[in-house]
């Protein structure tokens, strides 16, 4: 679906990004499983990172339905109130698209990429996608 999206064959929306996000991050579940949805949430951002993290950072104001869509995960640690000046800064409504979201994501990658039982290939893929996410960061926020 990444790559589907990254072709343009979908509209950019980051509802299936944010879903797997959540899904690898901010749900719990067992360590076998943690690995399959990681390697999932990396090919987001390996395939469509760029347009992900604008929506990130751009995003529109969401709707009542579009909130619960993208509710945060029980896991999630990261503020879960509007930042102040948020509109402000990134011209968009914050609600459950925001960069200290995006963080969380990041921390979750460096913590898979180091940690022994997830494998090589997840692990491998997990470092890709931090060190994408890193250079997305600091090359789109000026």
């Amino acid at each position: 679906m990444a790559r589907l999206e990254s072709a343009g064959i979908w509209a950019q929306d980051p509802t299936y990004a944010v879903w797997q996000m959540r899904q690898a991050f901010e749900k719990p579940q067992q360590a076998w499983e943690r690995k399959y949805n990681v390697m999932a949430a990396a090919q987001w951002v390996l395939w469509n990172g760029q347009i992900f993290f604008k929506n990130i950072l751009y995003s529109p104001p969401l709707s009542d339905d579009d909130r619960r869509s993208l509710a945060f995960g029980r896991r999630y640690k990261g503020s879960r109130d509007k930042h102040k000046g948020s509109r402000d800064k990134y011209k968009g409504s914050r609600d459950t698209l925001w960069l200290d979201r995006w963080h969380f994501w990041k921390d979750g990658f460096a913590e898979v990429a180091e940690n022994g039982e997830y494998g090589n290939k997840c692990k491998d893929l997990a470092s890709k996608a931090r060190s994408l996410m890193d250079a997305l960061e600091k090359s789109m926020l000026f």
